[in-house]
């Protein structure tokens, strides 16, 4: 994932008191996944990095991000189907900073036949669950098909997350549709707008964290969203340019 994405995950791993360690998929100068600059790694250094990490460490949970093409989604999906990495958090990245698609449709149907049932938890934004499942959500009735149409799919548990442009400033709510059929909403009222740096990397880091740390997934998301909550209404300013989450808040 790029560089800035990764830094969320980490710090948020720290903070949770997880050992965090990491299989790079590409870097980017700048952390925008638009930049003509980035550099996309192989599907072999990434197996190879797979090997290192699994070679002597005990995976106790993995989450997964930016996979920009075919060949990575097969290694990375080929590794969390053959190895031990523990309950899966797929935090999907699908469009780029410009909110071009990243993927081409041979490579977007692999990711959503073969890496989606891997998954425990899928964090998807609207768009991201839009394009996915296929139609337009702008109702809660469509969150909720949205989410089933997920389930069907094969992943375990679902969380949609919510966004001022399609639910307004002072109701942005999340929905969680869990693998025994229960559900519920949950709600950020008065987020700041825009939204800083690193939230949804580190809401997705933070159920991973508390996967590895035994908790069961419904009160690991719980719990991420308290952590980002609480996250984002102290901000740090980082530099001259970048308001990012608190993540020690």
């Amino acid at each position: 994932m790029g560089n800035r994405y990764l830094q969320a995950d980490l710090n948020t791993f720290s903070v949770k008191r997880v050992y965090g360690v990491t299989v790079l998929t590409s870097i980017f100068s700048d952390g925008e996944m638009s930049s003509k600059d980035g550099i996309v790694l192989s599907a072999t250094s990434v197996d190879r990095q797979f090997g290192s990490i699994l070679n002597g460490l005990h995976i106790s949970s993995c989450k997964v991000g930016y996979l920009p093409n075919l060949d990575l989604i097969t290694a990375v999906e080929q590794a969390c189907r053959n190895q031990s990495v523990g309950p899966v958090v797929l935090d999907p990245i699908l469009f780029d900073e410009t909110g071009s698609p990243i993927l081409d449709d041979t490579a977007f149907s692999k990711y959503v036949t073969d890496l989606i049932p891997l998954a425990n938890v899928i964090t998807p934004t609207i768009e991201e669950a839009e394009k996915i499942v296929g139609f337009e959500i702008t109702s809660d009735d469509d969150v909720i098909h949205a989410a089933n149409e997920l389930r069907g799919i094969g992943v375990q548990n679902v969380l949609i997350k919510g966004s001022n442009e399609h639910q307004g400033r002072d109701n942005i709510r999340d929905y969680v549709l869990l693998e025994d059929g229960d559900d519920f909403w949950l709600t950020d009222k008065h987020a700041p707008f825009p939204q800083p740096s690193g939230k949804d990397d580190a809401l997705s880091a933070c159920i991973t964290a508390e996967l590895a740390n035994g908790q069961k997934t419904e009160n690991a998301i719980r719990t991420a969203k308290e952590f980002i909550t609480d996250a984002t209404r102290n901000v740090l300013q980082v530099g001259d340019s970048i308001e990012s989450i608190n993540f020690w808040s």
